[in-house]
Parts: structure tokens; sequence; C-alpha cells
């Protein structure tokens, strides 16, 4: 009967399984840059607190092992704040990342060394420390968007006497290869 051979050959027919979304390892692994953009609250003692524009760009290297992520990471930020004639100038940071990825989201904790400098009427550098949080989400396997909070602390800049405390809330794309 060949009705029943026709019925029996479109059984035998699979459709092949749907394409996974990548491995969440190759959605982290490698080599990464991109820019960022924000708000920054300093805090100058004695002196007061202001609130201004953060903005630059990074670079680092994402290492996965399963859902872990590490990396260390570079950037660089200038900024608008002028706390009473004292001009924040830029940060920069040297930072490890401890990350968890799940599907195409990345959760990190930030820790690290930060160095500012300032310009106007005190010519102030210096070393400091910082940890933060993180939230990177996969909009590709190339492309990443994500947000940022790290505190800064820097103690008394430049044996100066003014104790240095910085909050940056930024938003980020990056591009990884």
């Amino acid at each position: 009967n060949s009705s029943a051979k026709e019925a029996d050959a479109i059984d035998d027919i699979q459709t092949p399984p749907p394409t996974p979304d990548p491995v969440v390892g190759e959605l982290w692994d490698g080599i990464y840059f991109g820019g960022a953009l924000g708000g920054a609250a300093i805090n100058i003692d004695p002196g007061g607190s202001e609130w201004g524009i953060v903005g630059g760009i990074f670079a680092g290297y994402n290492i996965q092992q399963d859902n872990f992520v590490f990396s260390p990471e570079i950037d660089i930020d200038t900024t608008n704040v002028d706390i009473g004639g004292v001009e924040f100038d830029a940060i920069a940071r040297i930072t490890g990342r401890i990350g968890y990825a799940f599907d195409r989201t990345l959760l990190t904790g930030i820790a690290g060394a930060a160095y500012a400098s300032t310009g106007g009427a005190a010519e102030l550098s210096g070393w400091g420390w910082l940890v933060g949080t993180g939230i990177d989400y996969a909009v590709t396997e190339n492309i990443f968007a994500g947000t940022e909070y790290l505190y800064h602390s820097f103690g008394d800049i430049d044996n100066s006497g003014l104790d240095v405390g910085a909050h940056t809330v930024k938003a980020r794309v990056g591009f990884k290869f």
C-alpha cells in the first residue's frame, strides 16, 4: 500500500535539532575594548562635593572557566568635576574583575588601584584603591553593553591634607574579539 509507505517515510524524516545559542564560554572569552559614559560624585574633605560627567575608554582580557570569568582591565576617564577651584582632570584604573556568567549576562565584582589627577587651583595627583560591581549583557557574540558602579578612595591625595573619595556610575559598550 503506497499511502502506508508514504506515511512511514514521513515518520522516518527527522528534523534537525534547533541550533543552540553559543555556549557561555564563547560569549565572554577574549580581548575586549570599549567606551563608557556616566556620572561622578567626588568629595574633598575639607572642601565639599560635586557631581559631574565622566567618560572614557577601557580594555581588558576575559578568561572563562565554566561560568566563572576573570579579567584584568585598564581604563581612563576624563571628568568635568570642579570643587572650589580643584578641577578633576582624569581617573585611571587597573582592576581585577571576577564574574559569574549565565546565558548572555555577566555579573562582576571589581577591585583594584586608581590614579587621579587634578588641575586648576591645586595640581594634585595620587594613587588610591577602588571596589565596585557591574553587569554586562552580550548583545551579540562580539558586542556587549552594561553598567558599572565604582567607589574610589584616594586618602590624603599628594599629602595635601585633602581627603578625596569618588563614586562613579557609567554605562559601557564594548567589542570583544
